[in-house]
């Protein structure tokens, strides 16, 4: 099922296009407008998962909005809701406030295991849960800025410490804006 360029646009929603003038040397060079890409509606693709991201760019944006969370043990995760909601197949399913385990409560391997019930791998089966190192790789060989959301400010600390150590590996600190919820 081949989805057409034109519905990819028109399903991704821009939250911003930022004119932004650099006025030395050693800031950073941004792109006259960055594109952000912030999330799908039907293009197929679960939000926050590698296939999404691909689609963003492929449909021309140059900057990926995710959030990000950290799980019990350390590893940082990508989702925008506090938990997971899992269906009666033991998929993602629609984010339940009432029903719903709280990812800082989940280990990472548990987390690994679980695929969203929407949306198509690259590989076949369903699209699995995104991490932030697996993101911020992307985005490099992308050639993409990105912009992180923290979600979950339990352990607001450790996870920036994490974020910074992964931006720093793919020497992707001066490609990236980053801000707390």
């Amino acid at each position: 099922n081949t989805i057409s360029m034109n519905a990819i646009l028109k399903s991704f929603m821009v939250a911003a296009a930022l004119t932004i003038t650099v006025q030395a040397a050693s800031k950073p060079k941004l792109p006259e407008v960055l594109n952000i890409a912030y999330s799908s509606q039907d293009d197929g693709c679960h939000i926050n998962t590698i296939e999404h991201f691909k689609a963003a760019v492929e449909a021309g944006f140059n900057c990926l909005k995710t959030d990000m969370q950290m799980t019990s043990d350390g590893v940082v995760v990508l989702c925008h809701d506090a938990g997971f909601t899992i269906d009666g197949d033991g998929r993602i399913g629609k984010f339940d406030k009432k029903n719903n385990t709280p990812i800082p409560e989940m280990g990472f391997e548990e987390i690994r295991k679980l695929e969203y019930a929407r949306g198509k791998a690259d590989k076949g089966g369903f699209p699995k849960v995104c991490t932030l190192e697996e993101f911020v790789a992307f985005c490099r060989e992308a050639g993409v800025w990105m912009y992180i959301t923290q979600r979950n400010n339990k352990d607001i600390d450790a996870t920036q410490a994490e974020l910074k150590r992964i931006l720093k590996k793919y020497r992707m600190e001066k490609k990236s804006i980053v801000n707390n919820f």
